[in-house]
């Protein structure tokens, strides 16, 4: 059936609506699907991360920017079974309920997540439009961030598949994965030498996989219980600790969130026996080996200071450098991600950050300029 004839059978308000994602999703939402939805829940649990951190013995940069705006935020984290015709669609990896209901929180701040294509699934479903693979079973672990080094290690590995496993889900239930998260060198690496690879994987590009039962997940963003998991799984010991390296984890110069005066940067690093450190180009071996014996270290905020978890178990002093103390973001100002900040604080490591100043308000992804005397005055305190 040509795409002309499908529009031709659709009711006339439907046709007017075809490429209002947003809209036509919100109108075919079930009450039926979310009260099956909620009936298939293994576990859930809602946790507020920050709550108890005692303030005391942190700077007054860091109780402003990152601790007071995130004090109340709750998380959740909940695995279920959805059970009935679901299916998972290519772009993004949301989860598509029969008739057509999103599962809302499939995914990985899916609340900022663009909705799929109303249009190429009507047309999946009606014309039978592109390649439908059918899949009895499934764990999904499909997201738009699984090319992201922490969102990979926290949110996949330490979030869906540690939840699967305190669940009790066989490990003969397939994952799926997104092929472009398996083109990302770190994701080959832990496929490679970890026992996740030996599982059966179904890897999806375009194609529209179809299943009776779908496990997924709503994955909490700061659990302990998340790094530890992860640590097991890579082999990691955790942190050495005769380890005394100080590095300055930089950026690759051209890469988005990285420092205009860089070159003035790494010089004051150097001066107090910093090794600058880029850590896009090293495998997750060397990084396990190099983090595990870092005892101070100044980074740019961005998915490389995941590697901290590595020195779990063992001192810590990291300085992390933002770009600005807030962001924009789909219309609204947010606080600096707080990610390390917890990470820090759950692993026993001291904490301390920094702003630069960008040259666009809120602009958290440009390049952007560091005082090297405000840095100096930083690292003094770090090593003191």
């Amino acid at each position: 059936m040509s795409n002309r004839a499908v529009r031709a059978i659709l009711p006339r308000p439907l046709r007017a609506l075809i490429n209002d994602n947003d809209r036509i999703w919100k109108l075919l939402a079930s009450r039926r699907t979310e009260r099956q939805l909620e009936a298939g829940v293994l576990h859930s649990r809602a946790t507020r991360p920050f709550a108890d951190i005692d303030s005391r013995s942190l700077s007054q940069t860091v109780v402003t920017a990152l601790l007071e705006p995130w004090r109340h935020w709750d998380q959740r984290e909940k695995i279920a079974v959805f059970t009935g015709r679901a299916f998972i669609e290519p772009a993004g990896g949301w989860i598509i309920c029969s008739p057509g209901h999103l599962v809302s929180n499939c995914l990985i701040d899916s609340y900022g997540a663009p909705k799929p294509s109303f249009r190429d699934y009507l047309l999946t479903r009606l014309a039978g439009r592109g390649t439908v693979i059918q899949e009895p079973r499934l764990i999904h672990l499909r997201d738009r961030g699984d090319t992201n080094y922490w969102h990979f290690l926290n949110d996949i590995l330490g979030g869906r598949l540690r939840l699967a496993h305190q669940a009790g889900v066989s490990a003969d239930v397939p994952l799926l994965l997104g092929k472009r998260a398996l083109k990302q060198p770190f994701v080959q690496e832990i496929l490679r030498d970890t026992a996740i690879g030996r599982r059966r994987l179904l890897i999806q590009d375009d194609e529209v996989f179809c299943s009776r039962e779908v496990i997924h997940f709503e994955t909490p963003r700061h659990s302990i219980e998340a790094v530890d998991f992860v640590l097991s799984c890579l082999g990691a010991d955790g942190g050495q600790i005769s380890g005394n390296k100080r590095v300055f984890l930089s950026r690759l110069r051209g890469s988005r969130r990285t420092i205009a005066n860089l070159a003035d940067i790494e010089e004051v690093c150097r001066r107090w026996g910093f090794e600058v450190v880029e850590a896009e180009g090293m495998s997750v071996a060397e990084q396990i080996k190099l983090f595990s014996q870092v005892r101070h270290l100044v980074a740019i905020h961005g998915a490389g200071l995941t590697n901290i978890m590595f020195r779990r178990g063992a001192k810590l002093s990291l300085l992390e450098i933002f770009p600005t103390t807030t962001y924009l973001a789909r219309g609204l100002t947010y606080p600096p991600p707080p990610h390390y900040f917890w990470l820090s604080h759950a692993c026993g490591f001291h904490y301390e950050a920094m702003f630069g100043e960008s040259s666009t308000q809120g602009d958290f992804q440009s390049a952007f300029e560091v005082d090297p005397e405000a840095l100096e005055m930083k690292i003094k305190g770090m090593l003191a």
